[in-house]
């Protein structure tokens, strides 16, 4: 069983999605899994229909251009056939609207986020799975919520790994026996049925859940570039493709910023000795690189960019030193606020945290610990990593322009902030 993934660049437009069809028809007559993300900038779009919308602004503008997008790319794509996705997609359009239309989003503004944003990747698979039965390729359409379940934290649920094992087997693997299916990524459900969502980007990690849960022989996810490369090829001239990592540099290079895999998806697949394939759609006959248990270590240095970061200090106001005790407590303070942590940095009274920017641009400890810590949080900065790093590799940050707003090293990595690069 093979499990493949395409991503939002890789369906981006009618020609995209025709460009499937070759790469599937070799793997047409064995059992296989395909997952789809929202087609290019669909999500972005969702997403600023409900920020207008929780402004109380009109959002139909935005709307119109969703609308317009996609039912250009099925006249382009269905021209002449009968088989057409249309009143599906129509379906999922109203829905849309009829859910920015109620009070949801002033009562849950998370669960109205996931239910709408979720209606990308709907419709995506339905383009899909519609063209590829037109193209005679044996595809049924599948809801992945039918199998993923996760917690009621809906903008990024917590995948409940037991009732999603006992679904797969119930559900998908039946519907497997019968034909390769198409499903989607990035979304799923919670146990009372409303629909949640894997986190940003998240589609990588459904197939590697999905993979798990199925005991695929592989996992490709088909991307517009040619593998993982050592660098963002938009950000540093010169790259090199990694033709094999270990799973473990691989997850150390999605955590610190490498967009071309999600950071989660590296977890499942390791535990279950299952490959992850990165290949470009765009030249599918060509190696790409391999994630597997291996003993290859990355040779030179690769660099990794993160934007919308915050560096967050927290200093003890009397001088006490930080304790284990005292580290817990402000830990789990974080937590509830649901401040994700990516590098930390403490001496003796003084703790730097370079976190994921949250949207209210501000972090609130209780009462009790405001007393014992003063607090100072920076924005719109972004934190650039090199893995690997060597003297030479270290010049890359004297060619940036900027001030380091603050950096720290280990034996292995050498992180550094600036403010926003793109600024």
């Amino acid at each position: 069983m093979k499990v493949f993934k395409f991503g939002g660049a890789s369906i981006k437009n009618a020609a995209a999605i025709r460009n499937i069809v070759p790469i599937l028809l070799p793997f047409s007559q064995m059992p296989m899994l395909v997952i789809v993300s929202a087609m290019a900038k669909s999500t972005n779009s969702l997403e600023q229909m409900l920020y207008l919308r929780k402004q109380q602004k009109n959002f139909s503008e935005t709307m119109d251009g969703f609308k317009k997008y996609h039912r250009e790319v099925i006249a382009d794509l269905f021209e002449g056939k009968d088989l057409q996705p249309t009143a599906e997609v129509e379906a999922l359009f109203l829905h849309i609207e009829q859910v920015l239309s109620t009070d949801l989003i002033e009562r849950d503004y998370d669960r109205c986020y996931s239910e709408v944003v979720a209606q990308g990747e709907l419709i995506s698979s339905k383009i899909i799975s519609t063209f590829l039965l037109a193209s005679e390729l044996p595809f049924s359409w599948w809801d992945v919520r039918e199998c993923i379940v996760t917690s009621n934290r809906h903008r990024e649920g917590e995948v409940d790994w037991e009732w999603t094992r006992i679904l797969t087997k119930e559900k998908l693997m039946p519907a497997l026996n019968r034909n390769n299916l198409l499903t989607q990524g990035f979304i799923a459900r919670a146990h009372d049925g409303s629909t949640t969502t894997l986190g940003r980007e998240g589609s990588d990690y459904s197939a590697a859940i999905l993979a798990s849960c199925i005991g695929a022989e592989s996992v490709t996810i088909w991307k517009d570039v040619p593998g993982v490369l050592n660098a963002d090829p938009n950000r540093i001239s010169g790259t090199i493709l990694l033709e094999e990592i270990s799973y473990r540099d691989a997850s150390e290079m999605a955590f610190f910023g490498a967009k071309v895999i999600h950071p989660k998806t590296i977890k499942p697949l390791a535990q279950d000795h299952i490959p992850l394939l990165v290949k470009s759609f765009c030249r599918p006959e060509a190696k790409g690189t391999r994630i597997h248990t291996c003993s290859t270590k990355l040779q030179g240095p690769s660099f990794m960019f993160k934007e919308n970061q915050s560096l967050l200090s927290i200093e003890t106001k009397d001088l006490t030193f930080f304790s284990a005790y005292q580290l817990s407590t402000l830990f789990s303070a974080l937590a509830t606020e649901g401040v994700k942590i990516n590098v930390i940095q403490n001496s003796a009274t003084l703790l730097f945290l370079c976190i994921d920017s949250t949207e209210n641009e501000s972090i609130t400890l209780p009462d009790e610990l405001e007393a014992s810590y003063t607090t100072r949080l920076r924005t719109n900065l972004e934190l650039v990593t090199i893995m690997n790093y060597n003297l030479s590799s270290m010049d890359f940050f004297e060619e940036i322009g900027k001030d380091k707003v603050w950096e720290y090293r280990t034996p292995t990595n050498y992180h550094v902030m600036f403010e926003n690069l793109s600024g």
